[in-house]
């Protein structure tokens, strides 16, 4: 079983809400699909999970906050 993008996120940043793991998920997605097409988009959005599980937890909320700022949400 495939574990879900909210789900790897979210056991590394156990501290972060769903909702905004959500936001952070569409936003990039929209970004990437400025550029990219079809499996290329998964592709990214998987490279983008990767990379932000490995961020540490300031980075991360710094990117929330850019997120949040920018999101049309």
């Amino acid at each position: 079983m495939t574990t879900s993008r909210v789900d790897r996120i979210s056991s590394v940043h156990w501290w972060l809400p769903h909702k905004d793991i959500g936001v952070m998920l569409r936003q990039a997605h929209s970004t990437f699909s400025d550029d990219f097409q079809g499996e290329e988009i998964q592709d990214m959005m998987e490279q983008w999970v990767d990379n932000v599980c490995r961020l540490s937890e300031r980075d991360m909320r710094d990117l929330l906050s850019l997120v949040k700022e920018f999101s049309l949400d």
